[in-house]
């Protein structure tokens, strides 16, 4: 007989498993959590050529297994986990040879082989005892499964995302906005969000907001009330102006006005290879502006201007000025 035994048992269990191997087993492993059983150990594992073994099949290693994944979330059902086993232990018998506190009807008790022996006065006992977890390493759990760790980190993501728009009390556009300061717009009453379904669109409160379901394709946080539908779109109750913003100056920002290429060859540049060169030297009145710097690439012609300071000055139109020499430069590049 081969028995594999890991960690320390007490001799009758030691015993019960030598007995089944006994009775026609090839091989035999001890876990080790393993403890006695009605006749074969707990945590033991058995295997027979040929033969299969009644009383570890139906006794002691089919006391079966149900997990039920529910909707609710670690943070929501940790402040109720005393309230919760309580009821638990109100509802369900726990322990060897209990009663269910619930009558359970099952097909089972149909088979007319319960009119046989030995089974016809074990009938009685077996239908008070369906429901009843039993007693060993029998019991009731509570998990928190990896998606809810994963929902977690989805959920403060989608929090801290701008992906609400915001309108103004005209519907113009105006900004975006992250589902956690969109909430506390519509919680204060600064702004109502847009239940839109299709083409369909009807404004909600906040207290009408917290009502409406979650659609499947919608994004969505938990609170210990339920989950809460994320507004794809809020409308500001008194703003309505729409603000004006200019891009911030700077050479990243000019080289993606130019669309990246440089003013006087038409090269493509990427992001580092542009210099940004005054139209206009600052020194005869050239101000720092989006209409007076141009790109240049850096590895081309460098232009500089030398005029002489003491020439005497003139009436110009700025503008039509900048045009003429900006078609000079073209020029006398493309044609040298």
């Amino acid at each position: 007989m081969s028995v594999r035994i890991f960690g320390q048992h007490d001799e009758a269990t030691v015993q019960q498993i030598h007995r089944c191997m006994a009775v026609g087993g090839a091989r035999a492993v001890l876990c080790a959590d393993g403890h006695k059983g009605y006749a074969h150990p707990i945590g033991g594992v058995i295997a027979y050529r040929d033969l299969v073994s009644i009383s570890g099949v139906g006794f002691d290693i089919a006391c079966g297994n149900l997990a039920i994944r529910t909707n609710k979330t670690g943070a929501e059902i940790r402040p109720k986990i005393a309230e919760i086993m309580d009821e638990v232990v109100r509802t369900i018998s726990f322990g060897m040879g209990r009663h269910s506190k619930q009558h359970v009807e099952h097909d089972l008790f149909d088979d007319p082989l319960w009119a046989e022996q030995p089974f016809a006065h074990l009938k009685p006992m077996a239908e008070a005892q369906l429901g009843t977890v039993g007693s060993g390493n029998h019991y009731v759990d509570i998990f928190v499964d990896e998606a809810d760790h994963r929902h977690r980190r989805t959920m403060d993501d989608i929090l801290n995302r701008p992906i609400v728009l915001v309108l103004n009390r005209n519907w113009q556009a105006i900004n975006v906005r992250t589902p956690q300061q969109a909430f506390v717009q519509m919680a204060t009453d600064v702004a109502t969000a847009l239940d839109i379904d299709g083409e369909n669109m009807v404004p909600a409160r906040w207290a009408e907001w917290i009502k409406l379901p979650v659609r499947e394709n919608d994004y969505a946080v938990r609170t210990p009330s339920g989950p809460i539908r994320v507004p794809a779109v809020i409308v500001l109750s008194r703003f309505a102006k729409v603000p004006k913003r200019r891009p911030k100056f700077s050479a990243r920002a000019i080289w993606a006005r130019d669309g990246g290429q440089c003013q006087y060859t038409g090269a493509n540049l990427r992001p580092s290879e542009g210099n940004i060169d005054h139209v206009l030297p600052r020194s005869r009145g050239g101000n720092t502006s989006w209409e007076m710097r141009e790109i240049a690439r850096a590895s081309q012609i460098e232009i500089k201007t030398e005029i002489a300071p003491d020439l005497p000055e003139v009436s110009i139109d700025l503008q039509r000025m900048d045009y003429v020499i900006t078609n000079l430069i073209t020029n006398a590049i493309k044609y040298s």
